[in-house]
């Protein structure tokens, strides 16, 4: 141990950096699902540590952490659910594009050496398409905060990350808590405000929704 003040350091800067928001009340940093999912499942092993192996600074900031656990999680579901609507309203305005593609081929009059004008035209529009950037969907920067917030950047590219539930991660912390720790536990759920144990309870809830097996209960 250094008397954990490194950590302390390191942590209070975290947790400020967790809170803070932009104009649009989005989070200014973390600001893409990889990155909320990789500071929650970190943290949450964090929260699981015997408080033996824990500085009493850390100790002291626990009900903190769970706070900044809780505003990440809260984070995350809100982006999942805006990046699903905004790639269900984009494949549903493909599916509107294809189908006019082929009302267009049905009611294409004319000879064959006009058809095969048409398709000859979407075929090079298409190979043109090829070679443009990605985009997440109509409207989206991919570098802007919009874009990362959709979807883009560093969710780009596959990480043993993607197989774990950032949900399912808390929560089975918590239990592992609660189960080797039941003191340390109680007293960290008592000195949360009423609205976060609130809002711990409807993620623990949620958590179960997203279909990963876990053992025991977990109630603040």
């Amino acid at each position: 141990h250094d008397g954990g003040m490194g950590h302390v350091s390191l942590l209070a800067r975290l947790l400020t950096m967790i809170f803070e928001c932009d104009d649009k009340m989005r989070p200014r940093h973390f600001k893409t699902e990889f990155k909320k999912k990789l500071i929650v499942v970190a943290l949450s092993q964090m929260v699981a540590l015997p408080v033996r192996v824990l500085s009493a600074e850390l100790v002291a900031a626990e009900a903190k952490l769970l706070q900044g656990i809780v505003k990440l999680l809260q984070d995350l579901r809100k982006q999942i659910a805006e990046r699903e609507s905004h790639e269900e309203r984009d494949e549903v305005d493909r599916r509107d594009e294809e189908s006019e593609i082929d009302e267009d081929l049905d009611g294409e009059e004319g000879d064959d050496d006009d058809k095969d004008s048409y398709l000859e035209n979407l075929s090079s529009a298409a190979r043109s398409y090829q070679w443009e950037v990605p985009r997440i969907t109509d409207g989206v920067d991919a570098d802007s905060d919009d874009g990362a917030w959709l979807g883009s950047g560093d969710d780009d590219f596959q990480t043993p990350l993607d197989a774990v539930d950032a949900f399912a991660a808390f929560k089975n912390a918590l239990v592992a808590l609660e189960h080797a720790e039941g003191a340390r536990f109680a007293t960290l759920a008592s000195s949360l405000p009423a609205e976060i144990r609130a809002s711990l309870n409807e993620l623990m809830q949620y958590a179960e929704t997203r279909e990963v097996p876990w053992d025991g209960e977990c109630r603040l």
